[in-house]
């Protein structure tokens, strides 16, 4: 029996735990107080007003917020640096945090990268062709669109072209989202099968896949920073296209 079959026969027979545990020690005295979570009433709705609307996350639609995609992305890196900070003060009793706070930094890049799409795209030619946004979660390929609208809004045609200090600064998103979309779609962090029958880089020959929390805070921090700045520009830049039209 492999300690995944141990750990589930735990989890759905304590009393028999308990008995085994006793018939090994008979005048050991275990006193075990398990306080198992009380069933939910199926009457709960989970979709209606929190009592405390401190814990009650909200979903609007009507018209208080102007793009919903920024929602969206304020939403899951928000979650993300708040399971970073868990973890760091190591109040997780698994190991495997790792696959969450990954998967939730790259949805945060997809959607990041999505909005900066939607707004910048008015600056861009129609000889380029318009992104899919419903089927495409490659955000290597999604930064790579973001470029062509930065480079027809700053004026630029290569990294040569901008100030040093700036271009490092591109050069540094350009590899950190390469590390994050190793697999392209984020599928490693999500599931332990590769649907598609390749490799999955979170095996690849390695015994162990370590999920490096700690380096992953300071490429969130500063990451999130520069995205969210670009995004707002880009949607000052079309506000201002749009009042001006």
């Amino acid at each position: 029996m492999n300690r995944e079959e141990i750990l589930k026969l735990c989890a759905s027979n304590l009393e028999a735990i308990i008995d085994y545990i006793e018939s090994l020690e008979p005048n050991f005295d275990i006193d075990f107080d398990f306080n198992p979570p009380k069933r939910p009433d199926c009457s709960l709705d989970l979709y209606e007003p929190a009592r405390d609307q401190e814990i009650c996350g909200y979903v609007y639609n009507d018209g208080r917020i102007a793009d919903p995609w920024e929602a969206y992305a304020d939403g899951y890196l928000a979650a993300v640096k708040k399971l970073i900070e868990i973890a760091k003060r190591n109040e997780f009793t698994e190991d495997t945090f790792g696959y969450p706070i990954f998967y939730l930094f790259y949805h945060y890049l997809e959607l990041r990268l999505k909005r900066i799409i939607r707004c910048g795209e008015f600056f861009i030619s129609p000889t380029h062709q318009k992104q899919d946004l419903s089927t495409s979660h490659n955000i290597v390929s999604l930064w790579e669109k973001c470029k062509i609208i930065l480079k027809e809004i700053e004026g630029w045609e290569e990294y040569a072209d901008l100030s040093e200090d700036t271009k490092k600064d591109y050069e540094a998103i350009d590899h950190f989202i390469k590390e994050v979309a190793r697999d392209t779609t984020s599928q490693a962090f999500r599931y332990p099968d590769n649907f598609k029958k390749q490799k999955p880089f979170l095996v690849d020959d390695k015994e162990q896949q370590f999920l490096n929390v700690t380096n992953l805070s300071y490429v969130v921090d500063w990451l999130s920073y520069r995205l969210d700045g670009i995004s707002m520009a880009v949607a000052v830049q079309l506000s201002f296209y749009g009042d001006y039209y």
